[in-house]
């Protein structure tokens, strides 16, 4: 959500611009959209089994040598939910742990857990990166919170991430050790 290029006095061309505030709105309105409170009309899923093909599916997106630690309950823990949503969530936070280890030694390591906690389930992704200044972890649910390089990510990802979690009636939390 830019404003149109125009041409000034001399014939310039400027560049198109909006305030970082306006394009942040828009992304809001977006992702807000994108996740509304409708319901979720899922099905029964073994969260295992949808873990283990999202991380697959991860593969491709990630960069090369990232090792992922996957460990599961062997017994099945199902929940009604929009499969390709929770997809979209687990490779949306592996691309995120995989860019937060980046360089920090000879391959990024991710770990995901899955376990029954009180009367539902939670998976966890972790990695061991630099982490997020405390001051900061409320912002990281900002559309475009942190700048990055054109063409490296859109910028949505955890405020997706969040609409989506919320609309199966879950929390998503930042913990920074």
């Amino acid at each position: 959500y830019l404003k149109s290029a125009h041409t000034d006095d001399q014939g310039d061309v400027e560049a198109p611009r909006g305030s970082l505030g306006e394009i942040r709105d828009r992304a809001e309105q977006l992702a807000l959209a994108l996740g509304s409170n409708d319901g979720v009309a899922g099905e029964a899923m073994d969260i295992g089994s949808l873990l283990t093909r999202a991380i697959a599916a991860s593969r491709s997106r990630l960069p090369a040598g990232v090792i992922i630690d996957f460990d599961s309950p062997e017994e099945t823990l199902a929940t009604e939910c929009e499969p390709v949503q929770i997809e979209q969530v687990v490779i949306a936070l592996l691309r995120n742990a995989a860019s937060a280890s980046r360089g920090l030694g000879e391959s990024a390591e991710v770990r995901v857990t899955l376990a029954r906690v009180g009367g539902g389930i939670e998976f966890a992704v972790e990695d061991r990166g630099v982490g997020i200044v405390p001051s900061e972890i409320d912002e990281v649910f900002d559309p475009f919170f942190e700048e990055r390089q054109l063409g490296v990510d859109q910028g949505f990802g955890l405020p997706i991430c969040l609409r989506i979690v919320e609309r199966h009636g879950g929390e998503l939390r930042v913990e920074v050790e």
